[in-house]
């Protein structure tokens, strides 16, 4: 799919709770622009990465806000938040 992909388009992969080692082969593999975490990654797990980041958090209060201050990443993905 990533190799069909026009220029420009970013190739976007989306892990839950992924092994650093795993995320990091799929990255070479498959020539991903941009790591998504959506999981219960920790700040220090979304740090120090070859390429873009993004964290997904599942947002209920302001409280949460100060959380997506701790992830290091180029992106924060706020999500609603659903028990």
């Amino acid at each position: 799919i990533v190799a069909e992909m026009p220029p420009g388009v970013e190739r976007v992969g989306v892990f839950v709770n992924a092994t650093r080692p795993h995320i990091e082969d799929v990255v070479s593999r498959a020539g991903l622009s941009i790591v998504q975490f959506h999981g219960d990654e920790p700040p220090d797990a979304c740090r120090g990465w070859s390429v873009a980041t993004i964290k997904a958090l599942r947002v209920r209060s302001h409280s949460d806000a100060e959380v997506a201050r701790s992830y290091a990443t180029d992106y924060i993905l706020a999500d609603a938040y659903v028990e």
